[in-house]
């Protein structure tokens, strides 16, 4: 049986990208960031569909928030982030146990949303919605 944290973790090694490292130089992290980090990209599983057939898992469809997030004035550094996110993820994946089928963007995600402890500071985010379509082998 195939482990479906193996999906999570070819994200993560194919985010480990070296343009994206020089953007967003306080890595790659699930759901939140720790403290005192400003420039970096946050994970999150949005939603995880599995297909059956003849009570097995024939496909699995996970669903991944991909933001670039950085606690900047304007957007330019999270909008070329964003950009080099989606090459990336257009690229060929690997996860153990898995013969990846396709991985694409679903919906473009951007916003701004103040510091809670100063408003005048923006954090700025830019990704999207990324499905992957994965069947066990």
């Amino acid at each position: 049986m195939s482990d479906s944290s193996a999906l999570d973790m070819a994200l993560v090694t194919a985010l480990t990208d070296a343009t994206l490292q020089t953007l967003l130089p306080d890595g790659i992290w699930w759901s939140v960031a720790p403290q005192g980090r400003t420039k970096f990209v946050a994970i999150e599983l949005a939603s995880a569909v599995d297909t059956y057939e003849e009570n097995r898992a024939a496909f699995e469809h996970p669903i991944y928030r991909i933001e670039a997030v950085a606690k900047e004035s304007t957007p330019a550094t999270v909008d070329a982030a964003a950009d080099r996110i989606r090459v990336v993820m257009g690229g060929a994946l690997t996860a153990v146990g898995y013969h990846l089928v396709r991985v694409q963007r679903l919906e473009r995600v951007k916003h701004g949303e103040p510091d809670p402890n100063d408003a005048a500071v923006v954090w700025q985010h830019h990704g999207g919605l990324y499905e992957v379509l994965a069947e066990p082998v």
